[in-house]
């Protein structure tokens, strides 16, 4: 991993908690009807509920976290590295992982309901290659720490 990369993904990483701790990982947070913390913005809380029912170990507090380290929110979000939307998405990544998630016939990285459901699956995708990285002893550490930084840097990063 090339140093640069290593710092970006130490950076993501030591963001997280605390993006965790504004959005849904206090037990004292108000929420909003959907369960999520008020930080989450109305009209995505549906999609990020979902995208973090996807699978065990991948929780909608995860995935809002993750959307407000990655974007703050911004569905026309574009990094210099060319990750693209809300969820920030590089373009060979959305070809494999995008999904159309507000049912219109279409996966649109720009669309925050297509985004948010893909990025769900593809940390599944993450926490599962993980999971089985460690299980053979290629890598070791925190599965869902492992699965931010190959969400954030590529799996070849962990």
């Amino acid at each position: 991993m090339s140093s640069k990369v290593a710092v970006a993904v130490v950076g993501f990483l030591l963001l997280i908690p605390l993006a965790i701790a504004m959005i849904g990982g206090q037990s004292d947070r108000i929420e909003n009807s959907s369960g999520l913390s008020k930080n989450v913005p109305a009209e995505y809380a549906e999609f990020v509920q979902a995208a973090g029912e996807i699978c065990d170990g991948i929780t909608p507090s995860l995935i809002a976290a993750q959307i407000d380290a990655e974007s703050g929110w911004n569905p026309n979000a574009h990094s210099p590295a060319g990750a693209q939307g809300i969820s920030q998405f590089m373009p060979g990544t959305w070809l494999q992982y995008g999904r159309d998630g507000n049912g219109d016939g279409r996966a649109d990285v720009h669309e925050p309901a297509d985004a948010i459901i893909s990025q769900g699956h593809l940390m599944c995708a993450n926490l599962a290659a993980v999971e089985d990285w460690i299980a053979s002893g290629e890598v070791s550490g925190d599965p869902i720490d492992l699965a931010l930084a190959s969400y954030n840097a590529g799996p070849g990063a962990v």
